[in-house]
């Protein structure tokens, strides 16, 4: 019984997975400040996969100037999730290309994304976004990603418009997962105490 109950711990834990950063910044681009734009990217899912958080570039990663409310939306311009990033968010990953951080914030539940296709944009403001940059890393999960969606204004919208270079509007992100098909903790210890009392029932049958 304990070798069965070993195996149901080891398989809980190796299917767990951190949060995954949606896309990075790899090399080159400008910092460009733009108070009055929706600016984002959108992209593809193929299968289910769960956005945890939304984010926020950190140019020079010393501290956002103010407060970003950013956004995701379905293709049909359906909000599904926005919060605010501020520096009081407390998750922030280091960008790979050394230019700053991405600061997130954790959403009141995970939002979980069905195949298909989606935006995510955040309120520029007074802080400065990547803009034209040279090369990125777009999560495998995630395909057919398209960057310099935008919405004039300085309140958030879902953005209409499109810039035509590639890799040129870079101020929202988000954090996904992608264990959504992992049964939760508490389903594993009822199917753990399943298996026990079948072993405890046999044992007693025996004996």
């Amino acid at each position: 019984m304990k070798k069965i109950l070993g195996f149901l711990v080891f398989m809980y834990v190796g299917s767990a997975n951190a949060a995954l950063i949606g896309v990075d910044i790899v090399s080159g681009g400008f910092a460009n400040t733009n108070a009055s734009f929706t600016i984002g990217w959108g992209f593809d899912v193929t299968s289910s996969v769960s956005v945890t958080h939304l984010g926020f570039w950190d140019e020079g990663g010393d501290g956002l100037v103010e407060a970003h409310d950013v956004g995701l939306w379905a293709s049909d311009g359906t909000l599904l999730a926005q919060t605010i990033v501020s520096n009081a968010s407390t998750t922030t990953i280091a960008s790979a290309s050394g230019f700053g951080d991405w600061i997130f914030e954790t959403l009141s539940g995970p939002i979980i994304l069905d195949a298909g296709s989606y935006i995510v944009a955040g309120v520029s403001g007074a802080d400065p976004f990547r803009t034209f940059v040279d090369s990125i890393s777009v999560d495998p999960l995630l395909t057919n990603f398209g960057s310099g969606k935008f919405e004039r204004g300085g309140t958030l919208a879902f953005p209409t418009s499109v810039e035509d270079s590639e890799f040129s509007l870079f101020g929202a992100n988000i954090l996904i997962d992608d264990t959504i098909s992992v049964p939760a903790p508490t389903s594993i210890l009822l199917l753990g105490l399943g298996i026990a009392g079948l072993c405890f029932k046999r044992k007693k049958q025996v004996a």
